[in-house]
């Protein structure tokens, strides 16, 4: 067990490049899709583009999960302030949530069809699960850093604390989170 703690500490190093490297993938993501769409309006097979975009979902999903679990043993060990890094990763991503919004929209609109109405929940709760993973694995940086600065009494504790807190796990409100203790930790504690 003592390896494989070591073994994660050792990424903690890497932790920038698994979370900047999860904005290029979501970025990447869409682009493949949209090379989907114009597949089909030419009339041309899209499988090989479909196969890319699932395997870039897959890929993304795991690097998402790399970084929920190295935010979860950031609270063990003393790391630098995420929250400037998140904070940057949480602007550049505003425009790929709106457009993911759309792309999802659009598939549960395509489910109203009669015969396959049946997928419409399938997809709606796909489409919310996915997009909350990636808020999620995005804003546990700055949950982490704030529990272990808590816990440590690396400063007081501040009221404005639990909303950003809160916060942090709410879609839109996540950047208003991080806004606020980067404000807060920026005031000098």
């Amino acid at each position: 067990m003592s390896y494989f703690v070591e073994l994660c500490y050792n990424y903690f190093a890497m932790k920038k490049v698994f979370f900047i490297g999860q904005l290029v993938l979501m970025y990447v993501l869409h682009l493949v899709f949209w090379i989907i769409v114009g597949l089909e309006e030419s009339g041309r097979n899209p499988e090989r583009a479909t196969n890319v975009m699932v395997v870039i979902s897959g890929v993304l999903v795991v690097v998402a999960l790399i970084n929920i679990i190295l935010s979860v043993f950031s609270v063990f060990k003393d790391n630098p302030n995420p929250i400037k890094m998140t904070l940057a990763v949480k602007l550049a991503a505003i425009p790929w949530y709106v457009v993911n919004l759309g792309i999802w929209m659009v598939l549960a609109l395509g489910m109203l069809n009669p015969f396959f109405l049946v997928a419409l929940p399938i997809v709606i709760v796909l489409g919310i699960a996915f997009t909350y993973l990636v808020m999620v694995s995005t804003s546990l940086y700055n949950v982490a850093y704030l529990i272990r600065g808590l816990s440590k009494q690396m400063f007081p504790k501040r009221p404005v604390f639990i909303p950003a807190l809160v916060f942090h796990f709410i879609f839109c409100l996540d950047v208003v989170g991080a806004c606020l203790l980067l404000k807060t930790i920026k005031k000098g504690y």
